[in-house]
């Protein structure tokens, strides 16, 4: 059971290294071209224009932005708790089949005689 609460943190430990400098990089890059997308979305003949133009993209983001973002950060926490109960229950199951745990919770010694 050590082993594989040690494996789940070492799986997220190392996907918390990976992750982080990556979307840290991502928005860095994002923020620096968002005048340039700003831009383009009221230029009505680029095409990212046309489609502001026709969907509302821009209105929509500034609802997003004023009002809803602290619920989309809420969401995107929710998705990323839901992936790691998922990796980790799925790490249980497989650590619990190796070591042969019973439906009960207890441990049963292979080949020892089980009880009726």
């Amino acid at each position: 059971m050590v082993i594989v609460i040690v494996g789940m943190l070492g799986i997220a430990a190392l996907f918390l290294t990976l992750a982080i400098p990556r979307l840290t990089a991502e928005a860095t890059t994002l923020a620096h071209a968002l005048p340039t997308y700003l831009h383009r979305l009221q230029n009505h003949n680029s095409e990212l224009g046309r489609l502001n133009a026709k969907y509302g993209i821009q209105q929509r983001l500034e609802k997003l932005v004023s009002g809803h973002g602290t619920s989309l950060v809420g969401e995107v926490l929710a998705a990323g708790k839901l992936v790691l109960s998922t990796v980790s229950s799925a790490l249980v199951v497989a650590g619990c089949r190796r070591s042969s745990c019973s439906p009960t919770g207890s441990y049963r010694v292979p080949g020892a005689p089980g009880r009726s």
